[in-house]
């Protein structure tokens, strides 16, 4: 599953609610699911609460695709207030595999997203899932993959039948050129989503 274009969270208004967005999908046995939207852009004073459950089985396969990006520098647009919940939930045989949540709230997030041990200022942000038996085994080709590019940060890990990458960039169009070369990978180089290629 894709999306025709990046998701775009406005700008509330002050005492306005946070947009809810909540999916839930269930993975039957042997079945694949490919969660490969375009990434969201996260404007100033943008409020979200946002929550992926997934429920899947131990011979299911699941590829998840995550980009943010917070403001819009290349319209000159200083990121101030923010208020992001942001969880994925994955279940497989009914135990938990993994409970991913990002959480941003307050004011001033640009300079936030500046400290070296925060982000060093990139405000793009990246999240790649891949559960499926013997994820573990390809972390050595991903990680490869990982080191191609000066102006994007990868790290791989792997662990308990899943593969999980996260990265950082200033621009956000060249994360998610770096995190499709991954996609492309794990997906055996099927064909990419046609609304990645306009």
């Amino acid at each position: 599953m894709t999306s025709q274009a990046a998701e775009r969270i406005y700008r509330a208004r002050p005492g306005d609610q946070a947009a809810q967005v909540n999916v839930t999908c269930e993975i039957g046995p042997d079945a694949t699911l490919e969660w490969l939207p375009h990434g969201t852009i996260f404007f100033d004073h943008s409020h979200l609460e946002r929550r992926m459950c997934v429920e899947m089985r131990a011979s299911s396969r699941f590829l998840y695709l995550e980009n943010r990006i917070f403001g819009r520098a290349a319209s000159g647009e200083v990121l101030r207030r923010l208020s992001v919940r942001d969880t994925l939930s994955i279940r497989r045989d009914g135990r938990p595999v993994l409970e991913d949540r990002l959480a941003l709230e307050g004011e001033n997030m640009a300079a936030f997203f500046g400290r070296a041990a925060v982000a060093a200022g990139q405000m793009a942000v990246a999240t790649l899932v891949w559960v499926a038996a013997g994820a573990e085994e390809q972390l050595a080709a991903i990680r490869s993959l990982c080191g191609r590019s000066d102006e994007v940060d990868l790290a791989a890990s792997a662990w308990n039948g899943m593969l999980v990458v996260r990265g950082l960039a200033r621009n956000g169009w060249r994360l998610e050129q770096a995190f499709h070369s991954l996609v492309a990978y794990l997906r055996a180089e099927k064909a990419a989503p046609v609304t990645w290629r306009t």
